[in-house]
Formats: structure tokens, C-alpha cells, sequence
């Protein structure tokens, strides 16, 4: 376990055990990335969907050339918004494509899944991939509804229709779980096949990653395109645009603010892996993810003089288990960000608040927390961490990160333990 809790105003160590020792952080790497996203980018960045041709070869209503779909990472891209770009394709006078349709999702570079990711994280959207390609978040949702018999039935939600979901999960008496458990399994093909046994229940709700959102692409723009009656002969391909130069339409995504926010009130590990990536990007010049999280250093050490040189790193979500900050590193850039205005006004906004918001809602939800604490929460098997800060009985303002490692507990008892500590500084520090 490592703590240190800090007054933010004259720096007075209040408590602190083993402050300077690194432990894994889990969700709480995500104040590191969201910092950095919003000095380095702005916080009024906008990710951009294009589409390019080469304009010369476009004569009534006939394409002669390529039509590309370029695609930069946004994770806020959905169906919708691909559907409404084909149609602005139909209205800017391409009615017929000669040539082929290409996915370019070259921007990002390496691969999608960063080292120290667990196998079964990548089978649910926690787990998702932030590739350059990214569609409703490359999930599906789907229910499973218990029926009369032991067999389960399938509900599809609308983003599951492009898929391929074979079930065959039973709802069985908990003695039997002892040899029989559940088990999604995506392939590359993004066919979903639901195995294994659950206890009874009326019905389960899962959200399953996609495993190639390249393909989860193909499938989506092919039936977008003949919907609006967009003529072309070959398989949609993938590759780059060289002679396509010119932007016939294009969708651009709401503001980094917007997208910073729901990162840090729900912990969405996609949006923070997207914007990493994007940060390498745009510092180094490479989509990859050791460029994002050097990338999220730098900016760092340059702007709020953390060092994090000595601190593997390996995503900007928190979800690798090979991440190692130290709570003295939490507690240094959240006094810098507090003596930023535009930052500080957007972590009272953004981060999640006790027992009103986001993952906080049902913590400290009684007097004398509620409404107090703003914190960043963070739990993997074994791992708890919340990092923020909370304005005490007496006024201070306090800065504090927990971070707790190995425990084997439930995870309610180490959150207990948290609050606790908080409560005792709210009610004692004068």
C-alpha cells in the first residue's frame, strides 16, 4: 500500500507510507493521459473521419478512381455517424465508384494491444482496441434471457446486428459451476460464440470486444454504400491514399473536453488508449503505444516538472499490469494541475465526485463525503487506487492518492479502507 496525503497549499505532508515507491496504478493512469491530452492537444481538439478523392476523376456522378475512407482514431465514431458520412458522399455527386473503396487505417502505428494486457480482458469491451478503425467503440452489446429449460435466449442490441453470435450457454445450479464456467469467445472473423454455464438469473447483459474492427469496417460502409445506392463491383480493400488528395466530405468528432470527460467519469479505457495513441502521434510522429505513453512523459516533465523516466509505462488506461507510479507522482501533478486554471477548472468537471457522479456515485454517498472528494478511481483483480483531491471540515484543500496493491480481500474492504482514511482527514486536519 502506498499513500500520500498532502495539503495543497503549503505542501505539508500529512500522511505517507511508502510515497515514493512505485506500485500498479491501475485507472488512475488515466489523470496522466488526460493531462497531457489537454495541454498538448487543447482542449477543443477534434478527431476528423475523411474521405478523399482524386477530384479530376469525378465527371457526372462517376468515380473513376478510388473513394478512401481515412480513419484517425476517434472513439467517439459510431454507425450513425458513418452512415450519415456515406450520405454525404451520395449528395457531394459520387454515385458510382470505378475504382475501389479503401479503408486507410494506417494512422496508428504497432499493435493494438499493449504489452501486460490480460488474455481475458480482450474479450470484453473494458478490453476493446483502440485501432486506428474504431466503430461504436468496437463493441456489442447482447442479453442473455433465461427461459423454462436450461438453455438461454438471445437478445441482439442494435450494434450486434453485423455479427455472427452462436449460444449455446446453459443457466445451471451453482453446484454445477464448480465444473462448468462461461466463456465468450470472439474470432478474427468478429464471429461470437457464447459458451459455458451461469447460475440462473432473469437475464445477463454483456459487452463483447471486437476483435478485427477493420473487418467489423468492411461490413458496416458495404452496406452503408449499397443502402444509398453507391455503385461499386469490388470487395471493399484496405491500403493508403497517395493521388487521392482531395477531402470530399468528412465527420468530426466532439471536443477533447467532452471526450476527457467521459474517460475520467466512467474510466473508459478506450478513449484514453485512442487519445494516447494520438498523443504519440502528434509529439512524435508514430500512432504506436510506446510512443504515446513516452509522448505523455514528456509533456509531463516538460509542463509539470513529474518525472516519470524511472515509471513503466505501457497504455494510457491503466488496464497493463506492467504500469508502475508512485503516489508522490500523483500527488505532484495533481498540485500542478490544481495551480493551472483552465486545468483545475476541468477536473472540478470532470473527474468523479463523492456519492453524485460517474464512478464515485455510490462511495462516500452519506455526510460528511458527500460532495467532497473529487477522485479518479482504479480497481484490477488485486489493485484498488484513487487519486484526487477534497476540501476538509476546516476548508484546506487536500491532494491525495491511495494506491493499494496485492490484497486479497474483497474489493469492497479495500475501498472501505480508502473512504475511511478520507473521512479521518476531512474531520481531523485543521
Amino acid at each position: 500500500m502506498g499513500v500520500l496525503i498532502e495539503d495543497s497549499k503549503t505542501h505539508r505532508d500529512l500522511f505517507k507510507l511508502n510515497a515514493t515507491r512505485n506500485f500498479i496504478p491501475a485507472s488512475n493512469v488515466k489523470l496522466l493521459t488526460a493531462i497531457a491530452a489537454l495541454k498538448l492537444l487543447g482542449p477543443n481538439f477534434h478527431y476528423t473521419t475523411r474521405v478523399y478523392i482524386n477530384k479530376k476523376q469525378l465527371k457526372n456522378h462517376i468515380l473513376r478512381g478510388n473513394l478512401v475512407f481515412y480513419f484517425t482514431g476517434d472513439p467517439t465514431l459510431t454507425t450513425a455517424n458513418l452512415n450519415a458520412l456515406v450520405r454525404s458522399i451520395k449528395k457531394a455527386g459520387v454515385h458510382r465508384v470505378l475504382g475501389h473503396v479503401v479503408i486507410d487505417h494506417t494512422y496508428f502505428e504497432g499493435p493494438d494491444i499493449p504489452i501486460g494486457w490480460l488474455k481475458n480482458d480482450l474479450s470484453y469491451c473494458y478490453g476493446a482496441k483502440a485501432s486506428s478503425v474504431i466503430i461504436n467503440q468496437n463493441c456489442m452489446h447482447v442479453n442473455l434471457l433465461e427461459t423454462h429449460t436450461q438453455k438461454t435466449k438471445l437478445i441482439k442490441f442494435p450494434d450486434s446486428v453485423y455479427f455472427k453470435v452462436n449460444n449455446t450457454v446453459k443457466m445451471v445450479p451453482r453446484h454445477e459451476l464448480k465444473k462448468c464456467v462461461f466463456w465468450p469467445e470472439i474470432t478474427h472473423a468478429n464471429h461470437v460464440y457464447l459458451k459455458g454455464c451461469l447460475p440462473p438469473k432473469e437475464h445477463y447483459s454483456f459487452a463483447l470486444a471486437v476483435q478485427t474492427p477493420l473487418l467489423f469496417a468492411k461490413t458496416v460502409l458495404t452496406q452503408d454504400l449499397k443502402r444509398q445506392h453507391i455503385v461499386f463491383s469490388d470487395p471493399i480493400i484496405s491500403g493508403t491514399h497517395y493521388h487521392e488528395n482531395t477531402i470530399l466530405v468528412k465527420h468530426t468528432s466532439k471536443a477533447l473536453s467532452d471526450i476527457v470527460k467521459t474517460m475520467l467519469q466512467h474510466s473508459n479505457n478506450l478513449y484514453a488508449n485512442a487519445i494516447t495513441r494520438t498523443l504519440g502521434k502528434q509529439y512524435y510522429g508514430s500512432g504506436s503505444f510506446k510512443a504515446g505513453v513516452n509522448a505523455i512523459k514528456a509533456i509531463l516533465l516538460s509542463k509539470a516538472k513529474v518525472n516519470l523516466l524511472h515509471s513503466p509505462m505501457e497504455d494510457g488506461s491503466g488496464l497493463s499490469r506492467y504500469n508502475l507510479v508512485s503516489p508522490s507522482h500523483f500527488v505532484s501533478l495533481m498540485n500542478y494541475a490544481l495551480s493551472q486554471p483552465r486545468l483545475a477548472s476541468a477536473l472540478v468537471s470532470d473527474l468523479p465526485l463523492s456519492g453524485r457522479s460517474g464512478t464515485l456515485y455510490y462511495r462516500m454517498r452519506s455526510e460528511p463525503l458527500v460532495g467532497k472528494v473529487y477522485a479518479k478511481t482504479g480497481s484490477m483483480q488485486g489493485i484498488s487506487s484513487l487519486t484526487g483531491f477534497m476540501y476538509t471540515k476546516e476548508h484546506h484543500r487536500i491532494v491525495f492518492s491511495i494506491i493499494m496493491n496485492n490484497f486479497t480481500a474483497p474489493l469492497n474492504q479495500a475501498r472501505k479502507l480508502q473512504d475511511t482514511l478520507l473521512h479521518l482527514v476531512y474531520m481531523h486536519v485543521r
